[in-house]
């Protein structure tokens, strides 16, 4: 029976461990499992000795029983330095050290025959029920009891101090632990005082197996194993946030201090209760969530009288075997992030309200400074066409100088205020890179010719020649900053470069161009160089004195650059000029043919060009281009370099020679070469400064061209030299421009001008009278509408901002009142600026819009447009439609404006004609491409893809001048805008029919 016990005890020992092998990843589980281990190899060691009955066969057994001895200690102190989180000390390093000395004592328990260190002498003690033993031991023995029994001590003091100190929860855990290891020190007491019921037995493994089984309780009746941290009173004690763990029958198995304020309980009554009996008046709050297994919404909790906004996280607490054991519930008092939240809601509805107040305000000013400042340019500039003296033409010329100054600075600060108040909108369309830069160019080419400046731009090869952004953004930006330049530089030279943004980590921009602006100029202190870009703000007062300006240029173009998706900076050191650099996202446009000039021609490929220009930028960018358009460039920087090379038997099938050199100018340098080459006459271009008087000279194979350089201009005057060398440069006849209409079919034009400012009628009635037109005068829209009723007129000058009934109601109402009869032409004449003005004006149903200040050319254009569109004849061809006879049929309008066709080839300069003929080409292709797109988008219901389409084959159309297909389109694109696709089938047929008659049209030219 005792022996069996014993078996039985060893057996115990092994359950144990095998329940802390199950739950080996927890805190001690380890530890615990080896001391297990250990007492039952020294219980069945020791059921082994005791069964035996000589000494022979009791000493190897008892020998055995020694390897589960000197387990036991330490790894008694491992489990108590884990459990109560001194992990710092029971590392891997620290835990072989303490072994030392135990597995020494078991080699001299193996050993002890030879040395008696550990039992000098040994002998059997008869016993009752059993055949006991008694020995003497040795110095060994008692050395690895004081080592095993201080082990012993030291993880029996820590259980005690956790045991202490553990908050309540943990205290009956703790406690639990403490009673378990005073039994091996209890049953050793009554093993060294003679009281054992069982001489000579020893009760060592007995009171170890009772400590196991007692942590074992312990440990499970907490369940430290599943869910209950071991950390807690580090952590979840200090959190703020109310922590609260549900056990799997909603029962507090644990609350924190900061939960035990918001439920108003004390942790120990709360300890084992369920759920939501202590939730006391919060339940209505939080009893829907309970029964989630997951949750994170917001709850209000009345807490000490005041209303907080709590976030209640819930999230399921898994045992071992991945069975729910239970939930936690995190509570987070965001009372005060709610409040920031709604005060930043707030904040943004006052400052949404003041954005919509400034852009109104924006609006309400751009009409009230550009009203009168239309009639002060516009009586100075008829003041200026009038017969005054010299003193008087002078007076009045510095009156529409200054003007023009001070109508810039509006539209600066204008535009700065519309980009401020985030009412930019860009207009994306492609358009050719080249002519933007070169038409940028234009614009400070006056400046530069008068200060002696060289001024050139260079697009890199790879470049696309066609992309899609806001052309006019563009300009701005280029103008600004080439303005700049030419204005800060006195002597040397203004480069512009284009090229691809490039590759960056692996990763290719390819829609992204990047510019650069590089002057000789003054340059900037690089302490002043953060104040570029600030609103208002000039490099310092005495530049603002000495250059003008308002400070808002840089600014302003900054802001346009980042709204299309790039960055600007600036290189700058005083005295030695600045570089501007900046980059736009700008893909390059899909399906639209490329100018010629912009590849390499049969004319130009592999022929010899020799440039000579004492200007090295000049020469480099002269000679990257020709290098793209596939010829072999020389470049040289002065006539006696030029001469040399051609007297060395250098060959070349063209020069280009800049014409204002220092050493030797270009017609002398033109002379020399005709000298050395007297047979065979060498084509030369030279390159005159802008306004310079041209050289005189009769020489056919002799061009001139003046800087800055357009490449347009030059492939064309290379390739007609080269083709024809013994030809003479043609001259382009410009047609005479017909007249509008004779004076007394413009006398016969009806014309009703809706304009409550009094200059403004003055204005506009005298350029109206210049044109020999005549007009009927009304000040607001309800005169306009009763006028309407009273006479048909065929044309509306129609002011949009006007007092009791502005234009657009006023245009509506004329619209709704004509239904079913001639609809007069209506113009929108307006000072706003604001993005979205001219597409109010069309939604209206006006048929075109001019901005103020009102120029006489823009007007009288929009009155052409009006009678190309609808002649008063075609407009009574209508009206006696209404009267009960047999009438012809109403002929069709022009298809195209032949004074807008006029004006863009006298636009595109030389080769006009030819230019023309490639863009109309390209204006044919991508109208078909569109009609197609339109198509397909309205079988799918696409309407913003039917609008853009719409959209874009209007604007091409009104470039060549076919008002009435950009009529129909813009019918169709509002239509498409508001989604009303009925009947749009039978529209795009009428599209499709004026295209055709405006194709014949251009192909007839």
């Amino acid at each position: 029976m005792l022996y069996s016990s014993i078996i039985i005890t060893g057996l115990v020992c092994a359950l144990i461990a095998l329940f802390a092998w199950n739950n080996r990843a927890e805190r001690g589980a380890i530890a615990f499992m080896v001391l297990m281990l250990g007492v039952m190899i020294w219980s069945l060691g020791y059921a082994q000795e005791l069964h035996s009955t000589d000494l022979p066969t009791k000493i190897p057994w008892a020998k055995a029983e020694y390897i589960g001895i000197v387990i036991v200690p330490v790894a008694w102190l491992a489990f108590a330095l884990q459990y109560t989180e001194h992990d710092r000390w029971a590392t891997h390093r620290r835990l072989a050290l303490l072994a030392i000395p135990s597995l020494l004592t078991l080699a001299l328990v193996w050993t002890n025959e030879a040395h008696g260190l550990i039992w000098s002498s040994i002998s059997l003690v008869p016993g009752r029920l059993f055949m006991g033993w008694q020995a003497t031991y040795g110095a060994g023995f008692w050395l690895f009891m004081a080592y095993a029994y201080t082990l012993l001590l030291i993880g029996t003091l820590l259980l005690l101090r956790v045991a202490i100190q553990r908050p309540s929860l943990y205290r009956g855990q703790a406690g639990a632990l403490l009673a378990g290891s005073l039994i091996p020190w209890l049953g050793n007491l009554i093993d060294n005082i003679g009281l054992s019921p069982l001489p000579g037995l020893e009760l060592a493994p007995f009171a170890f197996m009772i400590t196991g089984l007692t942590f074992t309780w312990a440990l499970t009746r907490w369940r430290l194993f599943d869910i209950v941290p071991v950390a807690r009173d580090r952590v979840i004690e200090r959190m703020r946030d109310g922590v609260i763990v549900l056990d799997a029958q909603d029962r507090v198995v644990d609350i924190n201090p900061a939960a035990c304020r918001i439920i108003e309980w004390e942790r120990a009554s709360a300890i084992g209760r369920p759920i939501l009996p202590i939730l006391g008046q919060q339940t209505s709050a939080i009893e829907r969530l309970i029964d989630a297994n997951e949750a994170d919404e917001q709850i209000a909790i009345n807490l000490a009288g005041q209303q907080r906004v709590f976030q209640v996280r819930i999230s399921p607490l898994s045992e071992r075997r991945g069975a729910l054991g239970g939930r936690l519930v995190i509570l987070s008092d965001i009372t005060k992030l709610k409040q920031a939240e709604q005060d930043l809601i707030e904040a943004r509805m006052v400052a949404e309200a003041a954005n919509d107040a400034k852009g109104t305000f924006l609006a309400t000013m751009s009409h009230e400074i550009r009203t009168p400042m239309n009639g002060v340019l516009g009586m100075a500039d008829l003041l200026l066409e009038s017969d005054l003296s010299g003193p008087q033409q002078e007076l009045a010329q510095m009156i529409y100088t200054s003007g023009n100054q001070l109508m810039r600075m509006i539209n600066t600060i204008l535009d700065f205020s519309k980009i401020e108040a985030g009412q930019l909108e860009l207009d994306a369309q492609p358009f050719a890179l080249r002519t933007c830069v070169e038409s940028s160019l234009d614009i400070v080419a006056a400046a530069a010719a008068e200060k002696g400046l060289e001024l050139s731009y260079q697009i890199a090869p790879g470049t696309p020649t066609m992309i899609v952004q806001d052309q006019t953004r563009l300009r701005q930006i280029l103008a600004n900053l080439l303005n700049n330049a030419v204005k800060f530089t006195q002597r040397g030279e203004v480069e512009l470069r284009v090229g691809r943004e490039g590759i960056r980590e692996g990763v290719a921009f390819a829609d992204t161009l990047a510019f650069a602006v590089r002057d000789t100029g003054i340059g900037i202190p690089s302490d002043r160089i953060g104040r570029l870009f600030r609103s208002f703000s000039q490099v310092d007062t005495a530049t603002a004195r000495t250059y003008g300006g308002t400070g808002l240029g840089l600014a302003i173009s900054k802001l346009l650059v980042e709204a299309m998706g790039g960055a600007m900076s600036v290189e700058s050191a005083a005295g030695e000029g600045s570089t501007f650099s900046f980059s736009i996202m700008a893909p390059p446009a899909q399906g639209v043919a490329p100018s010629a000039y912009e590849a390499a021609t049969p004319e130009l490929q592999g022929r010899r060009a020799l440039i000579v220009d004492d200007s090295k930028m000049i020469r480099l960018s002269l000679a990257a281009q020709l290098d793209a358009w596939g010829m072999r460039p020389t470049a040289v920087e002065s006539g006696p370099a030029a001469i040399k090379l051609l007297r060395e038997g250098a060959s070349f099938d063209l020069a280009i020679i800049e014409a204002q050199m220092a050493e030797m100018s270009g017609m002398d340098l033109a002379g020399v070469i005709r000298q050395i080459r007297p047979v065979s006459p060498l084509p030369i271009i030279l390159l005159g400064a802008l306004g310079a008087t041209p050289p005189v000279t009769s020489d056919p194979t002799t061009a001139q061209l003046s800087k800055p350089i357009k490449f347009t201009r030059l492939h064309a005057c290379m390739a007609r030299m080269l083709s024809a060398q013994t030809q003479p440069e043609p001259v382009v006849d410009q047609p005479e421009r017909p007249a509008a209409n004779k004076a007394d079919q413009r006398a016969s034009l009806r014309i009703l001008m809706a304009e409550d400012n009094l200059i403004n009628q003055q204005l506009i009635t005298k350029m109206l009278g210049r044109m020999s037109y005549k007009a009927d005068i009304v000040t607001n829209g309800r005169e306009a509408i009763e006028a309407m009723r009273q006479k048909d007129y065929d044309l509306v000058l129609m002011d949009v901002q006007m007092p009791e009934m502005d234009g657009l109601e006023a245009t509506r109402a004329i619209r709704a009142m004509r239904v079913g009869a001639r609809q007069p032409w209506i113009i929108a004449v307006t000072a706003g600026s604001v993005e979205g003005d001219r597409e109010a004006c069309f939604a209206a149903g006006m048929n075109d819009f001019i901005a103020k200040p009102v120029e006489q050319q823009i007007l009288a254009r929009a009155l052409a447009r009006c009678q190309g569109a609808d002649s008063p004849q075609e407009q009574a061809s209508v009206a006696a439609e209404e009267q009960p006879q047999t009438v012809a049929a109403r002929p069709a309008p022009p298809s195209l404006d032949r004074a807008v066709l006029q004006e863009l080839s006298s636009t595109l300069g030389d080769q006009g004609d030819s230019l023309l003929a490639s863009l109309i080409r390209t204006f044919i292709e991508g109208a078909n491409s569109l009609q197609a797109s339109a198509r397909e988008a309205l079988g799918r219901g696409d309407s913003p893809t039917l609008r853009r389409a719409m959209h874009t084959l209007k604007s091409n159309a009104s470039t060549f001048g076919a008002q009435p297909l950009a009529a129909l389109c813009r019918e169709l694109e509002q239509r498409s805008a508001a989604g009303d696709l009925e009947d749009v089938g039978a529209a795009l047929d009428a599209v499709a029919t004026e295209f055709a008659r405006v194709r014949e049209a251009l192909e007839a030219l």
